[in-house]
């Protein structure tokens, strides 16, 4: 089975219910695309975060991250769905931007993951798939234009509060210790190299 590993079997089923209850189709094209959208929208949360690092605005880049977690079991559904019905895949372009967008989304999740934990990355996942089933609570909205789930009136906004103030706690931390480091390198006449924007730790 493709993408064959408990952290994917473990919300598969779940997310396959929610595209049931929307009567949705597994569509490769449709799912790599939001792939590279959720990468870029969670290296902007990112960005967000270093300018104004706050437990909201950590939870808000959390939520991102699960978004794209969600989309990445989405894809190996649809990977699923077309092997099983002798499907060919769509050809699917991606941008340099969106290859670099799904690279920096694997250093956020690595980072994430050495925070909390991978039960704690699986929770943030849980609580975005629990958020999604509420759009469709009570009935399915769409958009007329493109047919998008909307949020429904019943819709409830996942709370990781607990998460981004961990996730928060812990970056203040390491970016107090690495303005040490840096005055201590500063004081010897040594100019560090400036961390990548895609580390959590400005």
């Amino acid at each position: 089975m493709i993408m064959n590993n408990p952290f994917a079997q473990r919300f598969i089923p779940q997310v396959v219910a929610f595209m049931e209850a929307a009567g949705q189709t597994p569509n490769m094209g449709l799912q790599a695309q939001l792939m590279l959208e959720e990468s870029q929208e969670a290296l902007e949360a990112l960005d967000a975060y270093h300018a104004n690092p706050s437990v909201e605005l950590a939870a808000a880049l959390l939520k991102e991250i699960g978004d794209a977690l969600y989309v990445s079991v989405g894809v190996a559904i649809a990977a699923n769905y077309y092997r099983d019905n002798n499907l060919v895949f769509e050809r699917i372009e991606a941008s340099p931007e969106g290859v670099m967008a799904l690279d920096g989304f694997g250093n956020i999740l690595h980072e994430t993951a050495a925070m909390i934990g991978d039960e704690g990355v699986a929770e943030i996942l849980q609580r975005v798939v629990d958020s999604n089933m509420t759009k469709v609570a009570g009935g399915v909205v769409r958009d007329p234009e493109t047919g998008k789930v909307l949020k429904g009136p019943n819709y409830v906004a996942p709370d990781l509060t607990d998460l981004a103030v961990t996730v928060h706690e812990k970056v203040s931390k390491m970016n107090e210790e690495l303005e040490g480091l840096m005055t201590i390198l500063a004081a010897l006449g040594i100019a560090p190299e400036q961390p990548a924007s895609t580390e959590l730790a400005a």
